[in-house]
């Protein structure tokens, strides 16, 4: 079995969507891997050397592996954090990008020359939302960290991208991002499950933001909210909202139209949590004929969008759908886009404070 077929199928066990006796063993297995695998990671917090920054730093992640929001939860407080007068910074490792070694600090003056490949998708999406704000690729974010505030002296704050297990780095404030619609996956640590810790790790958190809350029930809500606090009482929980309510062209020039359910559409997407992108398609009103995931971060080669499209020729489809994060990647794809006659829109996906952020004070 080919390496992204074992992932795709261990994925399908532990969520649930694989069933029946075959999967009892690999489940057992995995169960006693988590022991491993938490052993591992508790050596390597213990032996991590922090390091402790000029500046402030505040850490925006999550316990469990895959999409929670956080893009869009950066690049909402990197938008705060500037309206209130602050110089903030994005610190990220720039998963999937060819700079993770080496590193790269740059702006969105600097796309031009810039790809996704180059950057990483995330860091280079960050940087077309947020003119002017120095993102920061490297594994070695402390060092990175260091040569940015050479590069830029006015920077008063970094936001680390996804760093509630970058034990290298101390923070003064984390915050870390709750899922509403799959809080914490099947409550397995990883393998057996998708945590990156065990609940308890929630009592190092500061700030706990709920992604998501009002594609819930209120019911829901405070149910969650409770078992939270069961593991940390005293963080304020804030909730973010969600806006999935606008369709733009992919390329500039492209052509805005009216989405209708009479105009059915082919979602395709990499990212971590692409059900729920499934949904919010769904929900903006749009009926969704072909669903189509790639593992996460994934980069297309010009075969694999070959194929999908004559897949939706075959369906009969000139619309596609795909999140911001992917849509930075597809873009050089335009011509061929444009020689199958397929119509290519981005559904924006942005996260709004409704109640405030008032858990950031210290901060702010």
């Amino acid at each position: 079995m080919k390496q992204a077929g074992l992932k795709e199928y261990l994925y399908e066990v532990v969520t649930g969507k694989r069933q029946g006796w075959t999967v009892v063993p690999v489940l057992f297995f995995l169960y006693i891997l988590t022991f491993v695998y938490r052993a591992l990671s508790g050596l390597h917090r213990l032996l991590a050397k922090k390091s402790h920054l000029p500046v402030p730093v505040i850490s925006i992640g999550n316990i469990v592996a895959g999409g929670t929001g956080k893009t869009p939860t950066t690049v909402a407080l990197a938008r705060i954090l500037t309206e209130k007068g602050k110089h903030p910074a994005i610190l990220t490792r720039g998963y999937g990008g060819s700079m993770q070694e080496q590193g790269i600090i740059f702006t969105d003056r600097e796309l031009s020359g810039l790809s996704p490949e180059f950057t990483g998708d995330e860091p280079y999406l960050m940087a077309q939302l947020l003119p002017g704000i120095p993102i920061v690729v490297g594994r070695d974010r402390v060092a990175m960290a260091y040569r940015a505030l050479e590069e830029y002296p006015d920077i008063d704050l970094f936001l680390l991208d996804d760093g509630f297990q970058y034990w290298k780095l101390e923070r003064d404030l984390d915050i870390v991002l709750i899922d509403a619609l799959n809080p914490f996956d099947n409550g397995y640590v990883i393998p057996r499950g998708l945590l990156r810790e065990p609940l308890t790790a929630l009592k190092r958190a500061d700030v706990i933001i709920l992604t998501r809350w009002n594609q819930v029930t209120e019911e829901s809500n405070r149910q969650l909210i409770t078992k939270i606090c069961c593991y940390n009482s005293k963080a304020p929980v804030i909730r973010a909202e969600t806006d999935n309510s606008t369709f733009i062209p992919l390329f500039s020039d492209g052509e805005t139209i009216a989405f209708t359910k009479a105009k059915p559409v082919a979602v395709v997407t990499a990212i971590g949590n692409p059900e729920q992108f499934k949904r919010a398609v769904a929900e903006a009103g749009v009926s969704v004929a072909f669903y189509q995931t790639f593992p996460d971060h994934h980069f297309w080669s010009d075969e694999e969008i070959q194929v999908l499209i004559e897949q939706l020729h075959q369906h009969n489809l000139q619309l596609l759908v795909t999140t911001a994060k992917d849509g930075v990647k597809l873009g050089r794809f335009k011509d061929l886009f444009r020689e199958a006659n397929i119509g290519c829109y981005i559904l924006t996906l942005e996260f709004r404070f409704p109640q405030g952020v008032d858990g950031l004070e210290k901060i702010l």
